[in-house]
């Protein structure tokens, strides 16, 4: 038996944490972890240079909100349009190529904290009715990254 403590979501109250213990298998298939890390790879190579100029641009990294509007289960049509109230531009704005459909849903979240700044690339997808996610960091706050994980439901 497993025991996982997850931070699934952040809003203005702060984030919420999840602890629970459970059996089985819960790791995602090794098909759907080489096509995400290829997802990944090609969001890696065309961010690094859009951040750069970003953060000299706006004095701060680029968020991206979700590029669906659910964690998919199987190809979905994205939505590169969204983009928090805050920031002026959206990932299509960005420039980033992304196709029309994925798999997998793409966020990126933006910090300022006592080490400096950065940012993290979240991919997330459902296989057989559960949560996986990774998250890669960019920055000095290194705990923010981990490889595949299960997310179990809130209970």
């Amino acid at each position: 038996m497993k025991k996982i403590v997850a931070i699934v979501g952040a809003g203005v109250a702060g984030a919420i944490a999840i602890s629970t213990s459970f059996a089985g298998n819960n790791n995602i298939s090794s098909e759907l972890r080489v096509s995400g890390e290829s997802a990944l790879d090609n969001i890696v190579n065309q961010m690094a240079s859009k951040q750069e100029q970003y953060i000299k641009d706006h004095g701060t990294y680029w968020q991206g909100l979700s590029t669906h509007d659910f964690v998919p289960s199987k190809n979905e049509a994205l939505n590169p349009d969204r983009k928090p109230s805050d920031v002026d531009k959206s990932w299509k704005d960005m420039g980033f190529i992304l196709g029309k459909n994925s798999r997998f849903l793409l966020k990126t979240d933006v910090y300022d904290g006592p080490d400096g700044n950065g940012y993290t690339i979240t991919i997330r997808t459902i296989e057989n009715g559960k949560l996986f996610e990774k998250v890669l960091n960019f920055g000095n706050e290194t705990y923010r990254a981990h490889d595949w994980t299960y997310i179990p439901p809130l209970k």
